[in-house]
């Protein structure tokens, strides 16, 4: 089984995957790290979960 981050889910995450908090790559802490819906993530940018139609 494939273990996808969470943090690929969230609408800043660009098609690339790369992610505008941690441009030069996610810290291994943060990747795997489970984060709600309004929470700051880094430079007040807050995580918000893709919605998926």
């Amino acid at each position: 089984m494939i273990n996808i981050p969470q943090c690929l889910y969230c609408i800043h995450c660009e098609k690339n995957m790369k992610c505008i908090v941690y441009p030069e790559g996610i810290p291994k802490e943060e990747l795997y790290k489970k984060r709600e819906n309004g929470q700051v993530c880094k430079g007040n940018v807050m995580y918000n979960e893709v919605v998926k139609s």
